[in-house]
């Protein structure tokens, strides 16, 4: 029978680390582990499984540390996993049967993260509850090569988002596509561990772009990376350098639309998504980002037959079934959006969204204490929700309690990436409130941040000119 070494890089894995080797020490002949610099104590918690320990000196390249691994292995198969990643006992025990297979050289298994977060793309429900998922409510799958032949041939490359498959085509190697599950928890991290991964993973791909300028996926990977860590320029920048590179990938196609759409770039992000469907037109995500897209234009009744036509091919897919619930809110088909936004929180029980914009159709019903009630709720779950924050201040607004009102809006306009209706609503209580320089300079900002608000700067213009005030 095949022997199997496991093969790990690590640094600072203390929090994941033992859970990790525990469960794979029973069933695999060797670990290989890795260890990049921690000063954690990951390899003292490491050492009770027995495993083969490494130090590598980091070097800024995931693929000179991953073959470090390959190198030390004595095995006639390795695993890759990561310290956050694991495998259940009914996969484990179909490795076997996998390295029997004399034809293939290497397999792809496939990564499951899970997440909370139904607003990520290809994100889709845990339909029944199992121990993997960590009481966490959904995940989202990406195929990876994890399992191959030790091979003196077969390397990774690439300084980040390390890759095989280069290596093992050369050698003419078929791989296969098994449907074993690597279960992987980094939304489980530490939240400043993620944070100082995600800088790292920046600075690394752009390295590697400056390495290998004319390969699409390194740009990819950069856009991705950029975005992570909030810099959605610099996201889109990439992602456009990617699609020009290889104009007909999908993945390539779709981060490009998702990028423009959080950077709040919508027209482009509609001309993008449209170039998209042309090629790919039945893609469930690439019609829930352009419904999102035409949203953000206020083109609500472009924006429900978009979704509709997602939710046709894909049911289940929450960030349409929300949006589709917002599109027909604006659209005044209350009774509709509800139904859409009840679907979306049976989907995702535990997200933000359904309650504030079920609290949105309460506001608009006139039903202020429903309202006050799914809005509180919403920022019960997520504290940054500025859209749940306009809506408290409406109740106080359409209460005339202009103060309180005010309160809300300007604690929306601390939260980063909030949109130009919170400057609207600041000019709307300064007027009320007798401050009309103040009411100017909100509907200045919201006129240059949306264009849609350039009407309402010239009334409040009007206003303040009549008054005998203004500025030039």
């Amino acid at each position: 029978m095949p022997t199997l070494s496991v093969c790990l890089i690590c640094r600072d894995e203390a929090q994941w680390i033992a859970d990790c080797l525990r469960s794979i020490r029973p069933h695999i002949d060797e670990i290989v582990l890795v260890d990049t610099g921690s000063t954690d104590g990951t390899p003292d918690l490491a050492k009770p499984f027995g495993p083969l320990l490494v130090d590598f000196p980091w070097c800024d390249d995931f693929s000179a540390a991953r073959n470090a691994g390959i190198d030390a292995a004595t095995c006639d198969f390795v695993l890759i996993l990561d310290p956050d990643e694991g495998l259940s006992e009914s996969d484990i025990v179909k490795l076997p049967g996998l390295m029997a297979r004399s034809d293939v050289m290497a397999h792809r298994l496939t990564q499951r993260t899970y997440s909370d977060d139904s607003r990520l793309i290809s994100w889709q429900p845990v339909a029944t509850p199992c121990p993997e998922a960590r009481g966490m409510r959904g995940f989202f799958d990406v195929s990876q090569i994890r399992l191959f032949r030790r091979l003196p041939s077969i390397r990774y490359e690439g300084r980040i988002h390390e890759d095989l498959e280069p290596s093992i085509r050369r050698e003419g190697g078929q791989i296969a596509t098994s449907d074993l599950i690597v279960h992987h928890w980094k939304f489980l991290t530490h939240e400043m561990r993620q944070r100082e991964k995600s800088r790292q993973y920046l600075a690394l791909s752009e390295a590697k772009v400056l390495e290998r300028s004319g390969d699409a996926r390194a740009w990819r990977e950069l856009g991705q990376a950029a975005h992570e860590c909030g810099e959605l320029e610099r996201a889109v920048e990439a992602c456009r350098r990617a699609v020009e590179l290889a104009p007909q990938d999908i993945e390539y196609r779709l981060n490009l639309a998702v990028a423009l759409a959080a950077a709040k770039s919508h027209r482009e992000a509609v001309r993008a998504h449209t170039e998209a469907l042309a090629i790919f037109p039945d893609h469930p995500d690439l019609l829930a980002v352009l419904g999102e897209a035409q949203l953000g234009l206020g083109d609500h009744a472009a924006a429900a037959s978009t979704l509709d036509a997602c939710l046709r091919r894909s049911p289940n897919h929450f960030r349409a079934r929300n949006n589709m619930g917002v599109a027909l809110l604006n659209l005044g088909r209350l009774e509709n959006a509800e139904e859409h936004l009840s679907i979306a929180e049976e989907i995702n029980p535990h997200s933000p969204l359904p309650p504030m914009n079920r609290g949105l159709i309460a506001l608009r019903r006139g039903h202020a204490e429903a309202a006050r009630s799914a809005l509180s709720e919403a920022l019960e779950r997520d504290s940054t929700l500025w859209q749940a924050m306009i809506g408290l201040g409406d109740i106080e607004f359409n209460a005339q309690r202009f103060d309180e009102a005010e309160t809300w809006y300007r604690r929306a306009s601390e939260v980063e990436g909030h949109g130009a209706d919170v400057d609207v609503k600041l000019c709307s209580t300064a007027l009320m409130l007798g401050r009309p320089e103040e009411a100017l300079r909100h509907a200045e900002s919201a006129a240059l941040r949306d264009p849609r608000h350039i009407g309402i700067l010239e009334q409040v213009r009007r206003f303040v000119e009549s008054r005998g005030g203004g500025h030039s």
